[in-house]
């Protein structure tokens, strides 16, 4: 397998967890270092020199959170095709027991429960 799997599936991005599971503390470093990677939040790196997206910005959210973090409200609803219009913030709701420091740009809820939707396609 390769990083590139990983970076497709999620808009560029990475956690520090999944670039360590394929490459060596060593070619993370040399990756961010020569500006190949950025990185976006505490454990979470853009694989590419691009545009940042809503998308991306949304993976990003999502994987600094962790599992059991998900989108929600105008960010769930923009990204499954039902609102038109970009939000400025990125919503997402974690687990109660999630306990992570905050980012610029991401709204968190702590739920007890979470509902979820998951789209086909």
């Amino acid at each position: 397998m390769s990083i590139d799997v990983f970076a497709w599936a999620q808009a560029g991005m990475v956690s520090r967890a999944q670039a360590l599971s394929l490459l060596s503390k060593g070619q993370v470093r040399w990756l961010l270092e020569r500006g190949r990677w950025q990185v976006i939040h505490p454990g979470v790196y853009q694989t590419h020199t691009g545009p940042l997206t809503y998308q991306a910005r949304a993976w990003a959210a999502l994987l600094h959170y962790g599992p059991g973090a998900a989108l929600a409200l105008d960010s769930a609803a923009y990204l499954l095709g039902i609102e038109s219009r970009e939000p400025a913030l990125v919503h997402v709701d974690v687990p109660e027991p999630v306990r992570r420091d905050a980012v610029s740009g991401v709204i968190v809820r702590r739920r007890r429960r979470l509902a979820t939707v998951r789209r086909q396609g």
